[in-house]
């Protein structure tokens, strides 16, 4: 059985809470189905399903381009200041 990281969307950390699913059922583009729960970032709060990744080299990838989506990020702040 291959094992998955799951990380948050918004941070990337791992430090993530799932909770049970509530026994809805929604329309998804998969089908109608079980609503599993979602996961809850202890470390920014965001609530949603996680992004996983099979391979640690995809994460630390994935960690990469949230580390220049913040610096370009801050870069627009600033020039909005100015």
């Amino acid at each position: 059985m291959k094992t998955s990281i799951r990380a948050c969307l918004s941070c990337g950390s791992r430090n993530l809470d799932f909770t049970p699913g509530n026994g809805m059922v929604a329309n998804t583009y998969f089908g109608i189905g079980p609503v599993a729960g979602i996961a809850i970032c202890k470390d920014c709060g965001m609530r949603g399903g996680p992004i996983e990744f099979e391979k640690e080299e995809d994460y630390e990838a994935f960690l990469e381009h949230l580390k220049t989506l913040k610096r370009e990020q801050r870069k627009k702040e600033g020039y909005k200041k100015r």
